[in-house]
């Protein structure tokens, strides 16, 4: 389920911070220090894995948008609809994903966190820029797989 509200999930416990530069040489700096947030927290391989995944492709999108010389804030919490990831920006407009296309070279970032995440949204920040947040389904998640709007009828390739 894809968020656009102005409500991000609120979290119950203290939560990891990370500011780094917007460029493409802090995405693996960014999820290795995810990673292991999520291993201390003792998630299954699975959930650290879609963490790391997430992670990426967020960071990836936030470096592309940002301003030049401007840093990224990333956060990591268990909010109260499960563990979160918060990637603020200084860029404008708001990212949304396009439907899945094999031939394309760019794009596909926001439709594989769509397929990955339980839910995630974006956040006008009041100074400006915008957080893109995910929360991760676990092993506990009740709630039933739902079809992500950008990728139905997507048919993978064999």
């Amino acid at each position: 389920m894809i968020h656009t509200t102005h409500t991000p999930p609120t979290w119950p416990e203290p939560m990891a911070m990370m500011v780094v530069p917007a460029e493409p040489e802090s995405v693996k700096r960014v999820r290795d220090w995810v990673g292991a947030w999520f291993f201390d927290k003792e998630r299954d391989t699975d959930v650290l894995d879609a963490a790391r995944l997430l992670v990426s492709e967020l960071f990836t999108n936030a470096c592309r948008h940002a301003p030049p010389a401007t840093n990224i804030l990333v956060r990591v919490y268990h909010s109260d609809v499960g563990p979160t990831i918060e990637v603020w920006d200084r860029g404008d407009g708001r990212p949304a994903a396009k439907p899945l296309d094999e031939t394309s070279e760019s794009g596909r970032g926001l439709a594989m966190v769509e397929l990955i995440a339980e839910t995630w949204g974006v956040t006008p920040l009041p100074d400006g820029g915008k957080a893109t947040y995910a929360v991760l389904a676990t092993p506990s998640t009740t709630a039933a797989p739902t079809v992500r709007p950008s990728v139905a009828g997507h048919k993978p390739r064999r």
